[in-house]
């Protein structure tokens, strides 16, 4: 008899399909179940392997067992047995190698993303925009997990509005804590902090953020006494989980974190790894004025306000008096000089005080990441690529959920060349921050070069509602990517109007600032033989006179002029006062004229291109043709 005909005798068919429409059932039944239980996320996918496990072990007892009207007997068939066993091992390697060696589908990826493109959800690349977004980002297609949360900027209730850092950092502390505990998803801070003061209903703000709870509090301040009130809500109905009162001096504020951070993960039912439990939240200093000072330092930096930072500075320095060994505050001035130094000569104050800070930082507490990122952008500064891709990459390993460290990396990669790695690391960015607002601004110029108008429109609406710096620039970008020239002119004569323009568009090596500003960009947008031709004497003036920073303006100007090998000559000639700006140019659309250039090869070598290419390979568009030697198309 044949083996399919001892199959059918036996009855393994009916068993084995019987037992695949109950597998079936039960998978559903778990996948449905496991969310409202609370189950970890690995539970549906065990059940699925036991299931497939017990596939094999079903058809082989159907094999050797029958079922008579004297009872279950053992039937030993003549021949196939050898045939059933290699079978039935076959299915049971499947089943683990599908275990072990296919991963897991990427959970949903903090705020209920994962099965929308970063683009899409940030920049609505394709996508229309839902009549109920009200946020940053909507997220309403997808059913956030339910061990999701976002934690909403405490309200101030201190008579004294200057407690608001306070309120701000102490909320933010426990965001940051919230987002180590494993198997918790955190939405962003910034997509968080962008509802403040709007008074929002909660459930809008959940479905906007895909999250399934939403914490929310108040902090008052008389004194040294601190009041907090938070209270977790179940986002989907506004069903209040749980809420607490906690009254401590300024001294207890480490204290009170905590026993906020720890509730919230209670009602949540999320398991704390042994070092969580131990301590969940954790300030970096027993020094409350120190800490103080640091919150108060912490909001200038999220402000990203240059204006602001030299006194941010001298708040942390003001808190590693009180306390020198205070590792977060050396990482966060170290941040702070890093971002400074962009607008100074490599030599300058800000660039060797950063260095200090984040060594000191390091050496402090290995496990920051902050500390490497400002590296990394000092190391980029200076056109040292090797040093600052690997400084970019050790804070990325200590920090991958934090936004902030993603887009670094990213830009950074779009600067070396790296353009399409460098976008999908700003695209994780905006995963884990849809409201972040330096990711949202170069996703929408990355949208302009790819002639996505749209996306760029819906990028820079949202910049705009979180009031960053550049939005100014938004509807010139907007403009000049329609190459609607007289509205671009107009929008860049409005930028350039005052008494004092900003040294960051080039106003620092011109005579005459205003007039001659408008006489650049007048030749950028639509320029005449004529126009261009002025521009590049002003431009050249610039140069000559050998500014210890170039202002980022003329590079640009050259660039989009037509003007390739003069271009690569400013970008070379010495550090600018927007080199993100200009390099990402450089590998864009305004750049490719330059990079087709027969002088790009020698400008690669001597800007440091070409050693950082060697090591990691050519960057989009070129090919390596000779050690430190490359063609780009």
């Amino acid at each position: 008899m044949s083996l399919y005909a001892e199959l059918r005798r036996r009855k393994v068919f009916k068993v084995g399909a019987a037992y695949l429409v109950v597998a079936w059932l039960l998978i559903q039944v778990v996948a449905t179940l496991a969310p409202q239980l609370q189950l970890p996320d690995w539970a549906p996918r065990l059940v699925t392997l036991l299931l497939m496990v017990g596939f094999p072990v079903a058809l082989l007892l159907a094999w050797m067992l029958d079922v008579t009207p004297d009872g279950v007997k053992v039937e030993v068939a003549r021949a196939g047995n050898g045939r059933m066993y290699a079978i039935a091992a076959a299915l049971v390697a499947a089943a683990l190698g599908w275990y072990f060696f296919v991963p897991a589908r990427e959970p949903v990826d903090g705020m209920g993303t994962a099965s929308r493109s970063a683009a899409g959800q940030a920049a609505g690349a394709g996508t229309t925009r839902p009549e109920d977004d009200t946020g940053p980002a909507s997220f309403a297609a997808v059913a956030p997990p339910q061990r999701s949360i976002a934690v909403l900027a405490f309200a101030n209730l201190s008579e004294d509005k200057a407690n608001e850092h306070l309120a701000d950092g102490l909320s933010e502390e426990i965001l940051n804590a919230l987002a180590q505990v494993r198997g918790l998803k955190v939405a962003g801070r910034t997509s968080s902090f962008h509802y403040k003061g709007r008074n929002e209903d909660l459930r809008t703000i959940g479905k906007a953020l895909g999250v399934a709870h939403v914490l929310e509090g108040s902090v008052r301040r008389q004194g040294d006494r601190v009041r907090i009130t938070a209270q977790l809500v179940q986002a989907e109905d506004g069903f209040h989980l749980w809420s607490d009162t906690y009254d401590g001096n300024l001294d207890d504020v480490f204290a009170l974190q905590e026993r906020v951070a720890r509730a919230v993960s209670d009602a949540l039912q999320v398991t704390l790894s042994d070092s969580q439990a131990a301590q969940l939240v954790d300030a970096g200093t027993a020094n409350a004025q120190a800490y103080a000072l640091y919150l108060a330092a912490a909001a200038a930096y999220r402000r990203r306000d240059a204006a602001l930072y030299a006194e941010a500075i001298s708040q942390l320095e003001q808190a590693l008096v009180l306390d020198p060994d205070y590792a977060r505050a050396e990482a966060r001035a170290a941040m702070l000089q890093a971002l400074m130094a962009a607008w100074e000569p490599t030599d300058g104050p800000a660039f060797g005080a950063a260095r200090v800070h984040a060594e000191r930082a390091l050496a402090l507490d290995p496990r920051l990441a902050e500390p490497h990122a400002a590296l990394g952008l000092l190391a980029t500064r200076a056109h040292r690529w090797i040093e600052a891709r690997a400084s970019f990459e050790r804070a990325l390993a200590l920090a991958p959920q934090d936004a902030e460290i993603v887009f670094s990396h990213g830009r950074h990669l779009m600067q070396s060349g790296y353009l399409a790695a460098g976008l999908a690391r700003v695209e994780r960015a905006l995963l884990i921050d849809p409201a972040h607002p330096n990711a949202l601004w170069r996703r929408a110029l990355a949208s302009i070069d790819a002639g996505d108008i749209a996306a760029a429109e819906l990028a820079i609406e949202r910049t705009g509602e979180l009031d960053f710096a550049w939005l100014d620039r938004g509807p010139l970008e907007l403009a000049r990517a329609r190459g609607d020239w007289p509205q671009a002119r107009r929008f860049s004569q409005a930028l350039n109007a005052g008494a004092s323009p900003n040294p960051h568009y080039g106003s620092a090596c011109l005579r005459d600032p205003q007039p001659e500003l408008d006489a650049i960009d007048a030749a950028m947008y639509g320029g005449s033989p004529e126009e261009r031709a002025r521009a590049r004497a002003l431009i050249e003036r610039c140069l000559a006179s050998r500014p210890p920073v170039i202002p980022e303006r003329m590079q640009i100007a050259l660039l989009r002029m037509g003007e390739p090998e003069l271009a690569l000559a400013a970008i070379a000639a010495g550090p600018s006062s927007g080199q993100a700006g200009i390099l990402v140019a450089l590998w864009g659309p305004p750049g490719d004229a330059a990079r087709r250039s027969p002088q790009f090869a020698a400008f690669a070598r001597d800007y440091g291109y070409a050693a950082l290419w060697d090591e990691h390979g050519p960057p989009d568009g070129c090919r390596r043709l000779a050690p430190a030697e490359y063609r780009c198309d």
